[in-house]
């Protein structure tokens, strides 16, 4: 009896029935390069949802570089720092954002992808001081940002 009821919570918890759901969270899913520890490293790679084009930390240069898939560098992000806790796109592919930290808390960046311009800046004091927040990513209806100290489930909702 014993062996059979161990048996049978087995395979709850390998199918995903019973406790802890066994989903995937919007951020898995993401294209977003996020950094758990310190900053997101030079290289790594936000991707649009087209797949035609990503931002990445410059090596060697000041700030956020736009490529095409190739490797081809289109243009840096206006103004962008070399120091970017997440970078995400807009489910359009229209717009990147960059989310920093600094010593007064978290920071959003929002930048055109077709100019590199900065079009918004939101700053600390439009987002949660209870924290700094590791992970970014659009909304799947692209409404939001999402926010999440972890990367589990959204901690916080930043509306468009």
């Amino acid at each position: 009896m014993k062996l059979c009821l161990i048996g049978v919570i087995l395979v709850m918890l390998v199918s995903g029935c019973g406790g802890g759901g066994g989903g995937k969270s919007i951020f898995d899913d993401s294209t977003a390069v996020n950094s758990r520890l310190g900053s997101v490293i030079a290289g790594d790679r936000a991707y649009s949802p087209d797949g035609s084009r990503y931002s990445a930390i410059v090596t060697g240069k000041q700030g956020i570089g736009l490529y095409q898939k190739d490797d081809q560098f289109i243009l840096n992000l206006a103004g962008s720092a070399s120091v970017a806790k997440g970078i995400a796109w807009s489910r359009d592919s229209a717009t990147i954002v960059v989310m920093q930290h600094t010593a007064e808390g978290n920071w959003l960046y929002f930048y055109s992808s077709q100019d590199g311009l900065l079009t918004r800046t939101v700053g600390s004091d439009q987002l949660p001081s209870t924290g700094y927040f590791h992970f970014i990513v659009f909304s799947r209806d692209g409404t939001e940002i999402l926010l999440s100290y972890k990367g589990d489930k959204p901690d916080y909702r930043f509306p468009l």
